[in-house]
């Protein structure tokens, strides 16, 4: 979103009725709500309006069942991504 729109955004999200922002911006109503939400500048209940990076994904260093390098990665996951992609890139 270019800066200006979100500088606008920022001035008149209070004044302004989400549809008539949501015009303005060139969205729909649910769009603008996530971008208000992801802005900090109003917040809604419900799992939709969640960004993804308030969930973030647990990391561990454990060492890779094949190379034991203890690059951190995906909790759970047991073979470092260079191994999956040098076993499995033929397949």
């Amino acid at each position: 979103m270019p800066d200006e729109l979100m500088l606008w955004l920022k001035e008149n999200h209070r004044a302004l009725s989400h549809k008539e922002l949501a015009d303005e911006v060139g969205c729909c109503v649910d769009t603008l709500k996530r971008i208000l939400h992801r802005e900090g500048l109003q917040f809604f209940k419900g799992a939709k309006y969640v960004a993804i990076n308030e969930n973030p994904l647990k990391m561990w260093d454990r060492p890779c069942i094949r190379c034991k390098c203890t690059k951190p990665r995906p909790k759970n996951q047991y073979i470092c991504s260079r191994c999956w992609d040098r076993e499995y890139e033929d397949t």
